[in-house]
């Protein structure tokens, strides 16, 4: 017999489709084929939305001073931006916003001695956020932790509309590891079936690139360093050779304890358009 099994979300009779459909083929013969057929499925997080401003560096340092964030506002060609804001939060209701860059330097001042906290920065425009949200910690004792962090942000340039390529990124996360600095994924076809043979290129701002070996079903993986590893990288997928995906730029940070290590970046082919009639 021929199974077509989807996965299902909703109560009652209410039920909505929630994966793509697969074909299972089960056989009277057990001797030829199979009777039970497992299928897992792994709920993906929604793409993240695509901001103007991105990061192009971060940077801690200990101080037995103040505690403080702070950084560089630049625009596409790396001019500095001037008037520009950073939100700062925490999780206990404290918010600040930062005065107007000034030659792009922005600020928001914590404490006037070492303190303890989880922050969380953010680049905002006419009260809207303009960029991801960084989150970095300090600690209360500037021997073992840092007081002063840096987060320089980049407004990204515009991509023309005519550029397209045939893959599109579905999620991209990350983690902290002491013990490496990696970057590695998957990537999916259109109905998300594994993709063999895909390659990978990463690259820096130093002339340093490295290409992965060809992905096997559907994962590749870039070991980059065994510590972690303070760098801007930037990843692209490859289809034949050429490039097949936009530049996804990643931040990893040299202290395990501040920002991640490892990051994940997930790309799935995207649908193609219907074919042209006959004739």
């Amino acid at each position: 017999m021929t199974w077509h099994v989807q996965a299902v979300e909703g109560e009652g009779s209410l039920y909505r489709p929630v994966s793509p459909i697969l074909t299972v083929h089960t056989d009277l013969d057990c001797e030829k084929g199979i009777q039970r057929a497992r299928i897992n499925w792994k709920k993906t997080k929604p793409p993240l939305p695509l901001y103007p401003y991105r990061v192009v560096g971060i940077d801690s340092h200990r101080t037995c001073g103040v505690t403080a964030l702070s950084g560089t506002l630049l625009t596409a060609d790396w001019s500095p931006v001037s008037g520009g804001k950073v939100a700062v939060w925490n999780d206990y209701g404290w918010s600040h916003i930062s005065e107007p860059s000034v030659a792009g330097f922005w600020e928001v001042f914590l404490s006037d001695r070492p303190k303890k906290g989880t922050w969380y920065a953010q680049v905002v425009e006419n009260g809207q956020a303009v960029s991801s949200v960084v989150k970095v910690i300090t600690d209360d004792d500037c021997r073992r932790g840092p007081q002063r962090i840096q987060i320089d942000w980049q407004r990204l340039p515009t991509v023309p509309a005519s550029t397209t390529y045939p893959y599109e990124v579905t999620d991209v996360s990350s983690e902290k590891d002491c013990t490496r600095t990696e970057v590695w994924g998957t990537v999916v076809g259109e109905n998300w079936e594994p993709v063999s043979g895909a390659q990978v290129r990463i690259w820096n701002d130093y002339d340093w690139s490295l290409t992965s070996e060809p992905s096997f079903i559907g994962r590749w993986n870039i070991y980059l360093y065994g510590k972690p590893r303070e760098m801007v990288w930037h990843v692209q997928l490859l289809e034949g050779g050429r490039p097949a995906s936009p530049v996804v730029l990643v931040v990893t940070s040299g202290d395990c304890t501040v920002g991640p290590q490892r990051v994940e970046i997930n790309w799935k082919r995207k649908p193609r358009g219907p074919m042209p009639p006959e004739g």
